[in-house]
């Protein structure tokens, strides 16, 4: 009896660790592909806006690499912390930087982006926009 519970416990476990992989992977892999109404329903059934990828990538970071407009509002509005950093040190503001991609840039600074932080390289955004020939 002790053996068949500890059974049960152990693949509720595992289970349960794999559909958090899974829920964790499809708001990345939503917000990557712009699918702002997917990721809208995610959100409002509980989605954590500030999901990292094993790079340290967030939700709002794929979004603004894509420079998707629409989806970083949607982030920013549910919470996604516009500071937050990747592995690397890298932002959001410093994706956008890098792509040029200056509507994102406008949005990111209206939401409080902190031109100041610096990566592990010590680069900020205006250095990316800067070594990318952009004029952000």
């Amino acid at each position: 009896m002790k053996k068949t519970f500890l059974f049960v416990l152990l693949c509720l476990s595992i289970f349960s660790s794999i559909s958090l992989a899974k829920d964790l992977l499809s708001i990345l892999t939503a917000s990557s592909r712009g699918e702002v109404e997917t990721v809208a329903a995610m959100l409002k059934n509980g989605a954590n806006p500030n999901t990292r990828d094993s790079e340290g990538v967030t939700t709002l970071m794929y979004a603004a690499r894509k420079d998707n407009m629409q989806m970083v509002e949607l982030l920013l509005k549910n919470g996604a912390d516009i500071n937050a950093t990747d592995n690397d040190g890298w932002t959001a503001l410093m994706f956008s930087a890098k792509r040029d991609n200056k509507e994102t840039i406008k949005i990111l600074l209206a939401y409080g982006a902190d031109t100041k932080t610096k990566s592990l390289h010590g680069w900020n955004a205006m250095h990316m926009a800067a070594n990318a020939g952009n004029s952000a």
